[in-house]
Formats: structure tokens, sequence, C-alpha cells
């Protein structure tokens, strides 16, 4: 893969984890979560088909969009949310895990640092990665 594309591939493959953090900076309802759902399937089909059509490797492209969300997700929504919603104005974004839904009170038990550096780690690692696919 020449340098373009890997660069085309990390900035594609963000582009669903930015889209969903953004409609998401104001709070979200269960409707909400379906739309997002449906829209960001959709989103990382079409952007995986036609990686298959163009690259090589293109089984990189839904790798990196998972890789994204599971990265960079909440640390993105947290900023927004710290930064447009109300009830959000003193959280700490590094640390702020969510209290709703269950995965969240089952990774709030995680520490933030440990959160952050495993996270940091397999960011660095599948960028790495691709640099030589």
């Amino acid at each position: 893969m020449e340098d373009w594309q890997r660069l085309a591939v990390i900035v594609l493959t963000f582009l669903p984890t930015i889209y969903e953090a953004w409609t998401d900076r104001k709070g979200e309802t269960k409707r909400d979560k379906r739309k997002d759902a449906v829209l960001l399937v959709g989103l990382s089909a079409l952007l995986t088909g036609v990686a298959y059509l163009v690259l090589v490797s293109w089984v990189a492209v839904p790798l990196f969009i998972l890789m994204w969300r599971i990265t960079t997700f909440d640390y993105i929504v947290n900023a927004f949310l710290k930064r447009y919603s109300k009830g959000h104005k003193n959280i700490n974004i590094w640390k702020y895990s969510g209290t709703t839904a269950f995965t969240d009170r089952i990774i709030g038990k995680i520490p933030w640092g440990l959160r952050l550096g495993i996270r940091g780690l397999v960011l660095s690692l599948a960028l790495y990665i691709l640099s030589y696919t």
C-alpha cells in the first residue's frame, strides 16, 4: 500500500467515529442510537466496499473503523459532551465512562489510566501494522 493510500485509510476510517461522537454531543435517545447504528453500519459497509475495489489490503478498512471506535470514541464524545451538554460541564474527559449503559458501568470499574494506556497501545500497534502492509 502506498503512503497516500495509508493516509486515506487512516482519515476515512476515522469519519464514522467522528460522525457518531458529533451526533452524541448533547446526549442520545434510544431512537438516536438505532439511527446511528444503521448509518454507521451503512457507511462502514460503503467504505469497505470501495476499499475492496481499490486496495490490495482492503481488510484494513473495517479493522481500522473498529479500532478507531474502540480506542478514541469515548474520549471524543466526552469532549463534545463537556463542551455542548449542560449536564456534563464538569466531567474529566479521560476518566468519565458514562453511567447508563451496562458496558459503561463495567468499563467504569477499570482504572482510567489503564483504559487510556491499553487504548493507546492498540492505536499505536494498529498504526504500526498499517505502515507495513
